[in-house]
């Protein structure tokens, strides 16, 4: 535990980089309020930079050689984001079969990605809690093309209002308030907006497809794209050791009752507590998951050990209604039986230092995992 690793030492091959301006029609943007977005042609975004530079400029540096795509956008300028070289689409809507990749060699600075943008249409509307009908302060919404791509985003005001931080080109949009068709925050259920203001959950995760779509044309605001939301229920518990002492790095999840899929995971905080928010109406499993050396349960009465294996539809049935929350759900894990072992070099003497060593059920399924220490010492518990 004491031993001390000495001269890992590395030699770092320079990167390319990728520089430009980001403008509209009166020249470049103030530093801070222009940005470059890298992606790959599988649309993941692999860096985001501003316009930091002195004159306004902005640099994508340590690049590995390769072909991106780079997409120039704005921050509260009602800008509609551009895919260089001058293909207008909002955030990761933009088809990579379109606009000019850029290439970046060895240590290759490319220069000149610019993009002046255009004027768009900005969303505006107010969040609310449907309960106190009042604004809910700093909640952010998303919108999606009708196609169902991430588009723009925007957080609400002390008063419950918001407006885009971009701008959008024509088209059909949607929006919700659970991001990346995730889950809700701050314990209300995750929604779709609809035109008419009635409430339609989507679900875990958020199928923001069922909701309404709304039409931007030209640069004129879209106004009244308003959402009122509403709490979930609450599903609280905790998890200690058969000591009484926390645990709180088991990861606690919450389970389909169809079909035993994890559909949300929490992790409990330094007293061994955590809770599920905001958790939609229907019936659910849940059960601990650890790598640490505890027995796994399946909430039930009696809990049910889930080491190595559980079927997760043989706990207990939580019916949640979306509304009320249900009373506490406590584990309490004991420790499992200790392997212990020694790998070697091919020497059969030396000690192999960070090898892998996994214990798996006759199914195949992981129930442990460890590296070996500086002697090729391991233990799995």
């Amino acid at each position: 535990d004491t031993e001390q690793l000495i001269n890992f030492d590395f030699a770092l091959d320079p990167g390319g980089s990728i520089n430009g301006f980001v403008s509209d029609s009166s020249g470049v943007l103030p530093n801070g309020t222009g940005a470059a977005r890298l992606y790959d042609f599988d649309g993941n975004t692999l860096a985001v930079f501003r316009n930091w530079q002195n004159d306004g400029s902005y640099r994508i540096g340590g690049v590995i050689p390769g072909t991106y795509q780079v997409v120039l956008t704005s921050y509260g300028a009602g800008l509609v984001d551009e895919r260089f070289d001058d293909e207008t689409c909002p955030r990761n809507s933009c088809d990579p079969e379109l606009g000019v990749p850029v290439v970046v060699g060895p240590a290759e600075d490319v220069m000149d990605i610019n993009a002046e943008l255009a004027q768009g249409a900005v969303i505006r509307g107010t969040i609310t809690d449907a309960s106190t009908q009042q604004g809910v302060e700093g909640y952010c919404v998303a919108f999606y093309t009708s196609g169902g791509v991430y588009a723009a985003f925007a957080c609400a005001d002390e008063n419950g209002d918001y407006e885009s931080f971009t701008g959008l080109p024509d088209g059909e949009y949607l929006m919700s308030n659970a991001f990346w068709g995730d889950v809700a925050a701050d314990g209300y259920l995750a929604q779709a907006w609809t035109d008419d203001g009635s409430f339609v959950p989507c679900g875990e995760p958020c199928d923001f497809l069922l909701g309404d779509t709304f039409t931007v044309s030209g640069t004129t605001p879209v106004e009244g794209i308003n959402l009122e939301m509403e709490k979930g229920s609450k599903i609280p518990g905790s998890v200690t050791d058969i000591s009484a002492a926390p645990l709180a790095g088991i990861d606690i999840q919450l389970l389909s009752s169809v079909d035993g899929s994890v559909i949300r995971t929490v992790t409990p905080d330094a007293a061994g507590l955590f809770a599920f928010e905001g958790v939609g109406s229907g019936i659910y499993h849940v059960r601990t998951s650890n790598l640490d050396g505890y027995e796994d349960l399946l909430f039930a009465s009696p809990m049910v050990s889930c080491r190595p294996f559980c079927d997760p539809l043989s706990g207990a049935d939580l019916d949640i209604n979306g509304v009320d929350d249900h009373a506490s759900i406590d584990f309490t894990l004991a420790t499992t039986p200790v392997i212990q072992g020694n790998v070697t070099e091919d020497d059969g003497v030396t000690g192999a230092f960070g090898v892998k060593v996994k214990a798996d059920t006759t199914r195949g399924i992981k129930i442990a995992e460890t590296t070996t220490n500086s002697s090729g010492d391991y233990s799995l518990a």
